[in-house]
C-alpha cells in the first residue's frame, strides 16, 4: 500500500472492510494475564494457630497461559464521509506505524465496540475508536 510522508510518521489504521484512517495517538493493546487461584483446604495439616487455620498460609497461584490483548485505543482524524465499521462484524485490522519505508505493523482480529467523533469549528475533525481484540496478534518490525 503506498503512504504519503505524512501518514508515515503518523501512522494508519486499516480494515479488512476497506475502512482507512490516519492516527493522530494510539495505545495499541493492554495485554493482561490472568492468575489461577489453586489454593486448597489441604495445604498444610498443621493447625496450631488459636483460629484453626495452619499458621503463615498464604493462597498459591499461577499463570494463566491465555493472553487477553485488550483493546485497542486509538484517535484518528475523523472523515464523515467515510464511516467507521462500528456495526461490523470481527475482522482483520491492521496498524502501520514509523516513518521508515515499510512501516512496523501490528495485525489482528477485533471489532469496533466504540467509536466518538468531535468536529469542531476551524479545527480538525477527530474521531476516538476502540477496537476490542479477538485474538493473538501478530507483530512485524519495519525496515
Amino acid at each position: 500500500m503506498a503512504t504519503s510522508p505524512a501518514s508515515q510518521a503518523r501512522g494508519h489504521i486499516t480494515f479488512a472492510s476497506g475502512f482507512f484512517a490516519r492516527i493522530l495517538d494510539i495505545q495499541p493493546f493492554s495485554q493482561k494475564r490472568a492468575k489461577i487461584d489453586t489454593s486448597h483446604m489441604g495445604l498444610a495439616d498443621d493447625t496450631s494457630s488459636e483460629s484453626g487455620y495452619p499458621d503463615g498460609a498464604s493462597m498459591i497461584n499461577i499463570p494463566n497461559f491465555l493472553i487477553d490483548n485488550g483493546e485497542l485505543v486509538v484517535e484518528i482524524e475523523y472523515n464523515p464521509d467515510s464511516q467507521p465499521p462500528i456495526g461490523h462484524a470481527p475482522e482483520t485490522v491492521t496498524v502501520a506505524l514509523g516513518d521508515s519505508a515499510t512501516q512496523a505493523t501490528i495485525q489482528g482480529a477485533g471489532w469496533m465496540s466504540e467509536f466518538t467523533p468531535k468536529a469542531p469549528l476551524n479545527d480538525i475533525m477527530k474521531g476516538t475508536a476502540k477496537i476490542t481484540w479477538t485474538g493473538p496478534l501478530t507483530f512485524a518490525a519495519g525496515t
